[in-house]
């Protein structure tokens, strides 16, 4: 598994690091090897000026790594082999591997054509549909993922982003009386622009009732001007812990077609912690939203003013979106369906090259 970011990153640790030992019970054993170094998010946020030697060191260990993989079955990508160098690069490094399979949580594509510099675009604005078009197979993570892809491969399966449920609370928490009502929020320095997006009506509801909006995974210097916020640092151990102090979960996101492309995942946390959500209705968000049953999906200020005040004044409201959401998770967002899928389309194109393989052994 050729991944691009370290554990710490969410799109390697649930699509990838968080699968292994789930295929391994399966059969399906794995090395992963990630391009970025390990202090990645570290460096990009805070020190960017030695992320550069980092990335230089991870390139090269990237061409070990392909190198090597001839004595694997399958080879699996994590969008790309080597980010911003041209496709024909790619593959001709990748006609010396096993099949690839190729896999998308975002709209990796549109870094590159929509990127602003033109020879960008000239240069890699088809590099991500030539890479789909060589692979044995591509899994996606979205019904907008799997549109594109399919333009370019027949063999094209939606894996959701999913979690390891068993790390989630077994019951529905009851809200705890005479408490401040709290709004969350889970992501990524990166992400956490999206907040401002409806920064006036989340100030609103928090002002009028008093609320805590919690912020986990911001920078630390990230600011918005809503009373009650609470910035908290993300960590793996403490994040569930984190989500269960919320009321409510929120996902806004602006319509770009990058971000048609994103998978949901903290709604499907969200969720997955019992907890009511509101979102905006775009890309994945209204396939794993069940509008009015799960939660909202709030298009305006004023939709997210009300969305958010009918899950504050409704407990009973609230518990059954939480039941609801939890059900739907359950029943397609978990880490065993996922690894199962994936197991099965691994071993479709793994299956002709042990074939190969063993032929050659008794010859």
């Amino acid at each position: 598994m050729l991944v691009r970011y370290p554990r710490v990153v969410a799109s390697a640790r649930y699509r990838f690091f968080d699968m292994r030992e789930t295929l391994r019970a399966q059969g399906v054993e794995s090395d992963i090897c990630s391009v970025m170094p390990d202090d990645f998010m570290t460096h990009r946020f805070v020190r960017r000026s030695r992320i550069a030697a980092g990335v230089a060191r991870g390139y090269l260990r990237r061409l070990r790594d392909l190198l090597q993989s001839r004595s694997y079955d399958l080879v699996c990508i994590q969008g790309e082999c080597l980010p911003y160098l041209p496709a024909t690069v790619e593959r001709i490094l990748l006609a010396l591997c096993p099949p690839y399979v190729v896999d998308y949580d975002d709209a990796w594509f549109h870094r590159y054509d929509h990127h602003p510099s033109w020879l960008v675009r000239s240069t890699l604005g088809a590099k991500i549909s030539r890479l789909m078009a060589g692979a044995a197979a591509v899994t996606v993570g979205s019904e907008y993922l799997r549109t594109y892809a399919a333009r370019f491969n027949s063999n094209v399966h939606v894996v959701p982003t999913s979690i390891t449920l068993s790390r989630y609370p077994t019951t529905q928490p009851s809200r705890i009386p005479e408490t401040p009502f709290t709004i969350g929020w889970i992501g990524s320095p990166g992400t956490s622009v999206f907040l401002r997006e409806i920064e006036e009506p989340l100030a609103e509801v928090a002002a009028r009732r008093k609320a805590d909006v919690i912020v986990i995974g911001a920078s630390p210097d990230f600011s918005l001007r809503v009373p009650g916020l609470q910035l908290l640092a993300w960590s793996e151990l403490t994040e569930i812990d984190q989500l269960s102090r919320f009321d409510v979960g929120i996902m806004p996101l602006t319509d770009t077609p990058f971000n048609r492309g994103k998978c949901a995942l903290k709604l499907i946390q969200y969720m997955g912690a019992w907890k009511p959500v509101v979102a905006s209705p775009v890309g994945e968000n209204v396939v794993v939203v069940r509008d009015g049953e799960s939660g909202f999906l709030a298009r305006n200020a004023d939709e997210w003013r009300d969305a958010l005040d009918r899950v504050a004044d409704d407990a009973s409201l609230a518990r059954r979106m939480g039941l609801v959401g939890r059900a739907r998770v359950e029943e397609r967002y978990t880490v065993a369906e996922a690894a199962r899928r994936l197991g099965a389309i691994y071993e479709s194109v793994a299956r002709p090259v042990r074939a190969r393989h063993a032929a050659t052994i008794s010859s």
